[in-house]
This record gives structure tokens, C-alpha cells and sequence, in this order.
């Protein structure tokens, strides 16, 4: 297997792993990668860059794979018969000049025999028997799946009356792409030609368009069956595409796989329409938003309404009513405003939008993680000015032109009275000079009169607009707590705008990622067929 094989799983492994934690991907993606098999057949010999050829006999129980490597080896390798009517070994039979390294872990020694020839003719091929796939004993199975992995060549062996197994036929659909392929009916002294063109009927159906199929008989002389061609369809097979494109027949397979693996991720990320969802996210919060608006307002009026109500006091002359004091402590403002309640309905908001993209088939952790930031911020971009507001809104009640307004008539309140005091007594003085001489008569009570209710006027009206335009701390700071809030309100819809800005990045960067590593490509051109295609019909 190929170091750029190696170092793209050791990739995407990485890349699955932390696309897993950070929730995009489904946790089972791990799992499905680590079912691509990484073994390799280079890893059974001492000199991995030189090996032969691996073609295991696989079938199942009683078809003969023991006895044909026999045959072929023309001596007693593997156990048959009443020896062994399971198989429960594997038998591997090579060239000398291909010594076996250390076996991996999963491929033990005790469970393995191995015999060496010195045929320089087979050199090229080392024949495998395998346990049979159908044992009862799970153990045999699990052999037999062990060594799949580093099989190049599969001859799948079957009997007359064992060709319609399910369990090799379910094998033979996994492992189509991994391995070459030849067809081998045994026991064919028992056989029918009718069962022959059946068996080839099954495997057209399963994707083998003209599979070659040969008839073997461990129990007549040879040259009465196609034994002879065995051997010799392997080895024309190996001059006429080459050794190493049968070894890479397992290689393409799990490059396959990969590509596979990669496009299935790609697809899971690229599958959710952000800017759709996002129309429905900041929609369904807009609406929720001022919802809370309007509760926090009204919460706020618990603080507000006691102030209104001294100033409402004052103005109806009792001026010893003082106004409510206001809570100094933040903590005090947001125990009022932020309610138990309004919390709740905040947290049912981030619920909600989670449901939505739970509806939307977007994965909910990566936007949990970006819903609890800003749960742990919206307090403060909602609460956080409101103190300050508040503090400069009692500081300077009211808009500017009212407080100009009111310091007006707060002056001509007293300058007019004055005023009009002045003038009375100018006339007085004047009018009983003139009086005295005898120019006019003395002032009478009508002036008094007229100049009482003069006086009081020049006080009065100016003392009246005053009240009317003296700014009202309850209104101003009404004023400032709803402008506040509704700060913050935009303020929160920002961060969920801004909230699926990052959620898209983070999924344009593992895509990114993704193709770095397996870049989408188109359908690849085949190495080599994956089966030995039929020449001229056999007789």
C-alpha cells in the first residue's frame, strides 16, 4: 500500500476527528472510517518492496478449496477431508524466495501453516487456503475477514449444490471492487451444464459481466476438467496486465473507499442552505426580541412608577414629597429589569432556534456552541448601559430645549413678580406726589385691586409653565431604559447575524480542509478488469 494512502487516512482521520468534536459530522463517521481496511500484503514478507502474488481459495464448507490447493501443489498441504471436513487453518503455499515476516496481531501463527516450493514457474503467485466462510465456528469467520485484507486475487470455489450460499454471495458484493476475480465450480463430476449457466446467470447479476467460470474435479485424472487452465489463466492474466496492477486492485478499492468516505462528509456539510435557514433564524428571533422588549419595558416600570408618582406629588404642591430614591447597584436594575421571567424567555429563544435548526437538518452542536456564547454575553449588551443611562437621565431630565424652557420661566418667575411690584410702586409714589400738589386724585382701591391681582399674575403664570415644562426624571429615564434596550436588542440580532457568519466559515473551512486532502475527482479510468472475463465457451 502506498505511503500517499497511508498519509491521506492518517488525514482525513485527523480531519474526521476534529470535525466529530466540533459536532458537524455524525459521531458513527469515526467508525465508518476505521472500517476502511489499511492492511496491506506487503506487511507478511520480510522484503516488502518484492512479493508475490496473493490468490486465496475462499468458499465454503465442503467445496473443495483444501483439495484443489492440494492438487495444485501435487502434494498433501492442507487437510481434507475426514482430517478436516471445516476448514479451521489457513495454508499459505509460496516460493522460497519469498521468507514471511513477523504476522500482524489479527493473522496468528498458531492458526497459520505455511509451505515453501522451489517452482521457479510459480514464482510469481503464492496460493492462500482459506477457513470456510460458512463455519459455525465464529472464529473461522473471523480468520477468514482477517486475511481478506491482504488478498490480491480471490477464486471464489463453489459446488454444484453449494453455489446459492447467501453469506458467500453477501461477501462476494462487499469485496467486488478489492480483489481479481476467477470462478471455480468443484465437485463438477456432480454438476450439471444447466447449473453452470445458472451460476453464471447469478453473477452477471452481480455485476460480473462475462465471468470466467471453470470446472474442477479433485476426483478424476487431469485433463478431464478445466484444472489445467487455473494456473495458467493467472499467469496469462500477470503477462498481459502486470504484476503490480493486480497489487493495486486493493489499493484503488480503498482509495475508492476514501473518495467515497470524502464525499459523504463533503455532502453532509454542504447539504444546509445557511442563508436559507438564516432568513427563518433571525426572523423567528426579530419577533421574539420584541416580545422581550416590551416585558423588560414593563419590568422597568417597577422602578419608574414610584418616581412618577412623587413627581405627581410635587406638582400638586406638596413639596415636602421627595422622589423615590433609584437603586445605585447594577445587580438592583437587573434583578428589576432581567426578570426570572425574561430569562426564561431568553433561554426559550435559543431553544426555539435550536429547533429550527434541528428542522432544518443543521448540525446543532456547532450552533449550541455559538448559542451559549451569547447567552453568557446577553446580559451585559442588554443590561450593561442601562445604569449609565439611567445615572445621565436623572442627572439631566428631559431634552435640552425643554430644560432651556424651563429655566426660563423658572427665571421670569420670580423677575416678572418683581417687575410688576416695582411699576405698582412706581405709581404709588408718583401718583400721590401728583396728588399731594393737586394734579390728579389720590389712588383708590381699584388700583390696589388691579394691582394685587397684577402682581400675582407676574408670579403665577410664569410659576405655571415652570411646572408644565419642568423635565420629569420618570419620563426621562423611561425614555433612556427603552432606547437602552432597544440598543441591545439590535445589538443581539447583530451577534445572530454575525452568529451565522461564523457557522459558515467554520463549515467553508472544513470543506476546504476536506478538499485538500481528497480532492473531488471525476470517474477514474479502471487499473485492470476486476474479474477474468470468459474466452471461448468451455466444453
Amino acid at each position: 500500500m502506498s505511503d500517499t494512502f497511508q498519509q491521506q487516512f492518517q488525514a482525513l482521520s485527523e480531519w474526521t476527528d476534529s470535525a466529530r468534536q466540533s459536532g458537524w459530522i455524525p459521531a458513527q463517521a469515526q467508525q465508518q472510517l476505521a472500517q476502511i481496511e489499511q492492511q496491506q500484503a506487503d506487511d507478511l514478507f520480510t522484503n516488502s518492496r518484492e512479493r508475490p502474488l496473493i490468490v486465496a481459495f475462499f468458499g465454503g464448507t465442503g467445496v473443495g478449496k483444501s483439495s484443489l490447493l492440494n492438487r495444485l501443489a501435487q502434494q498433501q498441504i492442507a487437510r481434507v477431508g475426514v482430517q478436516r471436513p471445516t476448514s479451521q487453518e489457513v495454508t499459505l503455499y509460496l516460493h522460497q524466495d519469498f521468507p514471511l515476516a513477523q504476522l500482524p496481531a489479527e493473522l496468528p501463527l498458531e492458526e497459520t501453516v505455511t509451505a515453501y516450493h522451489q517452482d521457479n514457474l510459480r514464482r510469481l503467485v503464492a496460493w492462500l487456503d482459506l477457513p470456510d466462510i460458512d463455519s459455525i465456528e465464529q472464529r473461522h469467520r473471523a480468520l477468514v475477514e482477517a486475511w481478506l485484507p491482504y488478498v490480491d486475487w480471490m477464486v471464489y470455489v463453489v459446488s454444484p449444490d453449494r453455489y446459492h450460499d447467501d453469506l458467500g454471495w453477501r461477501f462476494l458484493q462487499q469485496r467486488g471492487q478489492h480483489h481479481a476475480w476467477l470462478f471455480v465450480i468443484n465437485h463438477w463430476d456432480q454438476g450439471a451444464p444447466q447449473q453452470l449457466d445458472d451460476f453464471r446467470r447469478r453473477l452477471q447479476r452481480e455485476g460480473f459481466s462475462d465471468p470466467a467460470i471453470l470446472r474442477t474435479s479433485c476426483t478424476v485424472t487431469a485433463g478431464e476438467d478445466d484444472f489445467p487452465q487455473l494456473e495458467a489463466t493467472i499467469n496469462r492474466a500477470i503477462e498481459t496486465y502486470g504484476l503490480e496492477l493486480f497489487k493495486r486492485l486493493g489499493l484503488r478499492a480503498r482509495e475508492a473507499e476514501l473518495q467515497a468516505f470524502a464525499g459523504q462528509m463533503r455532502q453532509q456539510l454542504s447539504r444546509h442552505d445557511l442563508a436559507q435557514i438564516q432568513a427563518g433564524f433571525l426572523a423567528i428571533s426579530q419577533q421574539r426580541l420584541e416580545q422581550l422588549t416590551q416585558e423588560m419595558a414593563l419590568s422597568a416600570e417597577a422602578l419608574i412608577r414610584p418616581l412618577q408618582s412623587a413627581e405627581q406629588q410635587e406638582r400638586f404642591w406638596r413639596p415636602d414629597s421627595a422622589p423615590a430614591p433609584i437603586p445605585p447597584d447594577p445587580a438592583a436594575w437587573q434583578s428589576v429589569i432581567w426578570s426570572q421571567h425574561n430569562e426564561q424567555r431568553f433561554a426559550d429563544l435559543l431553544l426555539e432556534l435550536e429547533n429550527h435548526a434541528v428542522l432544518h437538518q443543521l448540525p446543532v452542536r456547532p450552533l449550541k456552541r455559538h448559542l451559549k456564547r451569547l447567552h453568557a454575553e446577553h446580559q451585559p449588551l442588554l443590561l450593561g448601559p442601562i445604569e449609565r443611562a439611567a445615572t445621565e437621565a436623572l442627572a439631566r431630565p428631559g431634552r435640552a430645549g425643554q430644560r432651556l424652557l424651563y429655566r426660563g420661566f423658572r427665571l421670569l418667575s420670580g423677575l416678572l413678580p418683581l417687575a410688576a411690584a416695582a411699576w405698582a410702586g412706581y405709581h404709588v409714589v408718583a401718583d400721590f406726589y401728583a396728588g399731594t400738589r393737586g394734579e390728579q386724585a389720590f389712588l383708590g382701591l381699584d388700583f390696589a385691586i388691579h394691582t394685587t391681582l397684577l402682581v400675582l399674575l407676574a408670579w403665577l403664570i410664569p410659576q405655571l409653565l415652570q411646572q408644565r415644562t419642568k423635565p420629569s426624571a420618570a419620563a426621562s429615564l423611561r425614555r433612556a431604559i427603552g432606547q437602552t434596550l432597544r440598543q441591545g436588542i439590535v445589538a443581539i440580532q447583530a451577534r445572530f447575524t454575525t452568529l451565522y457568519g461564523e457557522l459558515d466559515e467554520e463549515q467553508q473551512a472544513l470543506i476546504a480542509a476536506l478538499d485538500a486532502i481528497t480532492p473531488e475527482r471525476g470517474e477514474q479510468p479502471g487499473l485492470a478488469p476486476p474479474y477474468i472475463q470468459a474466452g471461448e465457451p468451455l466444453d
